[in-house]
């Protein structure tokens, strides 16, 4: 079997699909992509970084998945049965066609299925918050896939070589199991309630609440942590609470900082990530915070805050922030190009990891991307008088 991934609607997941494609957005200790080797691990992979009208059927049989697909159990189940079936078929969203599959290259002989027809076997991700309300569904997934060579440690505690877990620290492991990567390190009286997922070589500091989160790999958290999924590289050391909030990579949180997950009428959230506000359904949703970003010591990031890359966040800080700007007194003021990637190289360096000339080329053309955005929301060039 051929996979191709594709990307028909990137803004769905923004800011995380600004710098990485939706089948590598983490979900909750998985991406699509991920689970879809996994699933099929014989097949060969293809990405197609345009919709899905941009498609060539060279290989058959061939299984095409939108990034904004969330994988389920029911999913794969629905989705084998008809692959064992053994004819074309499209699953379509909106009139645009989500998933895929060709036994032949005759288009003419193909099903046309609607997300509807499939009931609660296939949901699509409109907005990276549905990545919060899932969390549930995503680490139970990631848990049941966990790799080969895992060993329990206690009950429902599976951690890979060279992981110890001082007496100390407690797990609740009721509602989920926990996962931890090889070389993850614990501090003392740390407490985690699963379903949990850590990454390779994390650092979990002394005192840590950690519940229902996932983590990638080198992440370094500390404080209270409750339905969250961190990136890889990503920091949070210290003191300070973080709820139902998804962090990109290489973000670094400085002590003290909160994100707020409850409004005061406690009503739902919406969020603006640049073209309105969205509607989330969740009386529970922290922030958004793209890559490479950094939250000051004792910021607050309102419930529904949206990050973009490479923001550097100060004080109370509410609704969308463009990329590469930085909240200061009297406004927002722009993150030049030269600072914004230095921050970057140096942040990599300290992990002992080079960038590429084409992380740089990459990062540029975000930077000048975004550059409409930021004349937008009347971001300053410079630090604005106050």
């Amino acid at each position: 079997m051929h996979i191709v991934f594709f990307d028909s609607t990137p803004s769905a997941l923004l800011p995380f699909s600004l710098l990485k494609p939706s089948w590598e957005v983490p979900l909750g200790g998985i991406t699509l992509r991920a689970w879809a080797t996994q699933s099929f691990p014989s097949a060969s992979i293809e990405f197609q970084y345009g919709g899905f009208q941009d498609i060539k059927i060279t290989h058959t049989p061939l299984l095409a998945f939108s990034g904004i697909i969330l994988p389920t159990p029911a999913f794969f189940s629905s989705l084998t049965r008809r692959i064992s079936e053994g004819h074309n078929f499209e699953i379509r969203h909106g009139g645009e066609v989500v998933v895929a599959y060709y036994q032949s290259n005759d288009k003419a002989d193909t099903a046309v299925i609607s997300v509807d027809q499939l009931g609660d076997a296939l949901s699509m991700l409109k907005g990276p918050w549905d990545i919060i309300r899932s969390l549930p569904t995503t680490l139970a997934l990631a848990l049941a896939m966990r790799p080969q060579g895992l060993r329990e440690v206690r009950p429902g505690v599976y951690a890979g070589a060279d992981v110890e877990l001082p007496p100390s620290v407690i797990t609740k492991t009721a509602q989920g199991a926990i996962m931890i990567g090889e070389g993850t390190s614990f501090g003392e009286y740390a407490v985690l309630r699963g379903p949990l997922v850590f990454g390779t070589r994390c650092k979990i500091r002394d005192h840590a609440v950690i519940e229902s989160s996932a983590f990638g790999d080198v992440c370094k958290v500390g404080g209270e942590i409750e339905s969250c999924v961190f990136d890889s590289y990503s920091n949070k050391q210290h003191h300070g609470y973080f709820g139902h909030t998804m962090v990109g990579s290489w973000v670094n949180i400085g002590a003290g900082a909160c994100t707020s997950d409850l409004k005061h009428t406690y009503g739902s959230v919406r969020v603006d990530r640049g073209f309105g506000k969205e509607e989330t359904d969740l009386q529970f949703c922290g922030s958004f915070i793209g890559e490479s970003s950094r939250v000051a010591i004792n910021a607050s990031l309102m419930t529904g805050t949206v990050l973009g890359v490479n923001v550097f966040a100060f004080g109370t800080v509410r609704g969308y922030i463009p990329s590469f700007s930085s909240t200061v007194p009297g406004g927002l003021t722009e993150v030049p190009f030269d600072v914004a990637w230095r921050s970057r190289d140096r942040a990599m360096q300290r992990r002992a990891l080079t960038p590429s000339p084409q992380d740089r080329d990459r990062y540029a053309a975000l930077f000048e991307k975004t550059g409409v955005e930021r004349e937008k929301r009347n971001v300053h060039h410079g630090v604005p008088k106050v």
